[in-house]
């Protein structure tokens, strides 16, 4: 995945965090240059919804969203809109986006729901990106199919996303300063969305 606009990361030493750790880290979906998803063999994506490809606010895609879905589709590139929110939410955008397939209740990191569509392609894992805003979410499932993932940062605050589950955005930050740390090296943008749960 090196030729995407982004950051690679590096093996952590921490055993738990490499669960958590994403193949890149990107600011947007923008940044993402889909053109070399078949250079490097990739044949499906799956792609979260809320905070990655639009706010969790907007009923509708963004112009943003739906060009990039557009890109991956013209590429012969298997489209599959993963989300955990509920179908009432998910389908109006899907209806708009068009993927190959849309999951809503998806109950990631939960294997099953995406698994049942995975199995129809029998693609390898090094074969399958997983794009989203969360390291608990999105990259940890993607991490539990062995598949390669793409991290980007909440397109809204994540106070507000976390202010029920603070639990979830102190995990969430630990995760990020764990992994900042290991990439300093590599020029791992200081920039923290998380950084307002502070880690004790």
């Amino acid at each position: 995945m090196s030729n995407y606009h982004c950051l690679a990361m590096k093996k952590s030493n921490h055993f738990l965090i490499n669960y958590f750790k994403p193949n890149t880290f990107v600011e947007n979906i923008e940044q993402i240059d889909v053109l070399s998803f078949k250079k490097n063999n990739i044949k499906l994506v799956v792609c979260d919804l809320d905070n990655t490809l639009a706010p969790h606010f907007n009923r509708f895609p963004t112009n943003t969203a739906i060009n990039f879905c557009e890109k991956i589709k013209n590429q012969g590139i298997v489209f599959i809109l993963a989300s955990n929110n509920f179908k009432k939410r998910v389908k109006v955008f899907a209806d708009k986006i068009k993927p190959d397939h849309v999951i809503w209740s998806c109950k990631k990191p939960l294997k099953h729901k995406i698994n049942k569509i995975l199995k129809k392609y029998n693609f390898k894992p090094e074969e399958i990106v997983f794009i989203g805003d969360q390291f608990l979410i999105d990259v940890f499932c993607a991490n539990r199919f062995n598949a390669k993932s793409i991290l980007v940062f909440p397109l809204t605050n994540v106070k507000y996303k976390f202010q029920k589950n603070k639990i979830l955005g102190f995990i969430e930050n630990k995760i990020y300063k764990k992994i900042s740390l290991n990439n300093m090296g590599a020029g791992l943008s200081e920039k923290n969305p998380f950084d307002f749960y502070d880690v004790v």
